[in-house]
């Protein structure tokens, strides 16, 4: 009898380690599609940050090449002598507008 009860122990701690082996499995299985779904989305997330840096560098370049502009518009008028009005040889100038 007594051997009787340490195989029917045996079995039933037999079986618990197998049901055990295979949530391990089937546990390890979920965790490591988890992962690899988890670099994934990391992977695109330094794409997109990647994208984002090379357009704010092209804004950034954009941006100090339109100050630069500006700086020289800014000098050469700045330079340039006043310009008297130009006065029009039109008659209708000369009448005060229009002609009708």
């Amino acid at each position: 009898e007594f051997l009787r009860q340490l195989a029917r122990e045996h079995r039933t701690r037999a079986k618990e380690v197998e049901r055990l082996k295979s949530e391990a499995a089937v546990t390890a299985e979920r965790l490591s599609n988890e992962l690899t779904e988890a670099n994934r989305r990391d992977e695109a997330k330094r794409e997109l940050l990647s994208k984002l840096h090379s357009k704010a560098s092209e804004m950034a370049k954009a941006d100090a090449e339109a100050r630069e502009t500006e700086a020289r518009t800014k000098a050469v008028k700045e330079s340039l002598p006043p310009v008297a009005k130009v006065v029009s040889m039109r008659f209708d100038d000369w009448r005060g507008g229009d002609a009708s």
